[in-house]
C-alpha cells in the first residue's frame, strides 16, 4: 500500500515541487490567463477516486489502496490549484477513461487511441474556471 501510494501520490508533488521550482513555484511567462497554452500541472486520476462514486460502484471498494492513492492525489490537486493560482499555473485531475492497458485489461471499454483525441480536445479548452476540478476525458466534472 505505501509503495502505491508513494507512486500515485508522493510522487506527483514532489515532481511538481522539482518542476515549478518550489521549493519556490515560478510563474509561467507565455501567454495571460490560465490554461495549457501557459502552464498547467495535469494529474492522472481515476475514476476510482471518487469518494461519492464508491457507493455506485462495489468495484472501487476492492481496489483500496489503488483508490486512496488516487483520492489523495486529487486533494493534492486540490491544494496545488489554490498555491498555484498566483503564479497563473492550472492544476486540474483527469480521468483518462477505463482503457485497455496493462492495468486496465481487457474489459476495458475503450483503447487508448480512442481516448486521446477526447483528452487533447479538454486540454486545450482548459481555463480558469476549471482550475482545481475533478474531469474526464470528455471535459465532464466528476464529483469528488
Amino acid at each position: 500500500m505505501l509503495t502505491i501510494y508513494e507512486t500515485n501520490t508522493v510522487a506527483q508533488l514532489m515532481v511538481t515541487k522539482v518542476r515549478t521550482g518550489r521549493g519556490g513555484f515560478v510563474t509561467a511567462q507565455l501567454g495571460t490567463g490560465m490554461g495549457c497554452h501557459r502552464a498547467a500541472i495535469i494529474n492522472m486520476s481515476s475514476l476510482a477516486a471518487s469518494m461519492q462514486l464508491v457507493q455506485a460502484n462495489e468495484m472501487f471498494l476492492k481496489v483500496y489502496p489503488y483508490r486512496i492513492a488516487k483520492t489523495a492525489l486529487n486533494m493534492i490537486t486540490r491544494c496545488l490549484a489554490a498555491d498555484l493560482k498566483s503564479d497563473g499555473i492550472l492544476c486540474i485531475s483527469l480521468h483518462p477513461g477505463w482503457l485497455q492497458t496493462d492495468m486496465g485489461g481487457n474489459m476495458a471499454p475503450m483503447q487508448v487511441q480512442e481516448a486521446i483525441p477526447g483528452i487533447l480536445s479538454v486540454l486545450d479548452r482548459l481555463g480558469e474556471k476549471e482550475n482545481g476540478s475533478f474531469l474526464d476525458w470528455q471535459g465532464e466534472t466528476l464529483p469528488w
